[in-house]
């Protein structure tokens, strides 16, 4: 989005990690 610039974009990019990382947890739990 124009004029919103990375301090935006990071904590979603932050949010989408982290829901994966949860994910991936849940389905290999041998790795987490």
């Amino acid at each position: 989005p124009a004029g919103q610039g990375i301090e935006s974009v990071r904590p979603i990019r932050d949010e989408i990690k982290a829901r994966i990382q949860a994910l991936l947890a849940e389905i290999l739990p041998a790795t987490a």
